[in-house]
């Protein structure tokens, strides 16, 4: 039963119903955010947990990525920190859990280190498994949950090297566990009939292959949001904490990816809250936010 729960939790989770969630009243978000969380058996749903970038670059370029559209290779001009700067921010957080993710998080040379250093016990890295897995398992000091993704539409990524990234993964007493492993619907990936083999193949492994539609097909606000078409005046709030490569908090996804100055907002913000003129090139990762046509 709760798995079924579970799989129905992963079909909302970017659907129109973030809508439904953030037009709620203020007292009733809190209950809301706790029955997910009992559902989940999650004490800290992804949607609360501070998100770390140390890198915007991938190793990857898959042409369906919605921060793939916005960065480049150069970080977008963002001075990397050190791993003894990331620590000092992160351990300067309230609460238990932290997201790593990117771009990859992995091409931060440091990033096992940050890990192990950092007082927070609950870690979760978001990857996509082109890398030494074994190796970056092994510098670890303690157990960390990973969300992945296979990525076919690249020449380096076969199913056949995704699944012994996966294989390593759940044999290795550093990862606590595979949170999730998706794949996008999108034609550059395959074929309908190679998703269906595919997700056997992982079942067979003890994985549920999770099958998304393409990112920019959904979001809460307005399907115009994320078409980078056009540009229109809105208020924009947001209480998700995002950290950009330099360390400082920005409001949105989309404007940290473009390195955008006017999105950048206090760390202990509670509830930032900015005029933005630029509202219709938000990323899929926005669609949280509370939006106020002006």
């Amino acid at each position: 039963m709760r798995a079924f729960f579970l799989d129905i939790l992963r079909r909302t989770y970017n659907s129109p119903l973030k809508k439904l969630y953030h037009g709620l009243p203020a007292p009733l978000k809190a209950p809301a955010r706790a029955i997910r969380s009992f559902v989940s058996g999650d004490p800290a749903p992804p949607e609360s947990i501070p998100r770390v970038y140390p890198v915007l670059r991938c190793n990857l370029a898959c042409p369906y990525c919605s921060d793939g559209k916005a960065y480049d290779q150069s970080d977008m001009g963002y001075k990397e920190l050190t791993a003894a700067r990331w620590i000092a921010i992160i351990d300067s957080i309230p609460g238990d859990a932290v997201i790593f993710t990117g771009g990859e998080p992995t091409l931060y040379r440091d990033l096992s280190e940050i890990i192990n250093r950092i007082k927070k016990r609950d870690v979760r890295v978001y990857t996509n498994l082109v890398f030494n897995v074994e190796k970056f398992l092994n510098s670890l000091e303690k157990p960390v949950t990973f969300f992945t993704s296979f990525h076919p539409c690249n020449p380096s990524v076969t199913v056949e090297k995704n699944l012994k990234a996966v294989r390593t993964l759940l044999a290795h007493p550093m990862c606590k566990a595979i949170s999730s492993h998706h794949l996008i619907l999108d034609p550059a990936n395959g074929t309908k009939e190679d998703f269906s083999r595919w997700k056997k193949m992982f079942k067979k492994e003890g994985v549920n292959l999770l099958l998304y539609g393409n990112q920019y097909d959904v979001n809460a606000n307005s399907p115009d949001a994320c078409a980078h078409q056009s540009r229109n005046k809105v208020r924009c709030s947001m209480d998700r904490i995002f950290l950009a490569p330099d360390g400082r908090r920005f409001i949105c996804v989309s404007k940290m990816v473009r390195n955008i100055p006017d999105g950048a907002v206090p760390l202990d913000s509670k509830l930032p809250s900015i005029v933005c003129g630029e509202y219709g090139m938000c990323s899929p990762c926005d669609e949280v936010a509370s939006v106020k046509t002006l």
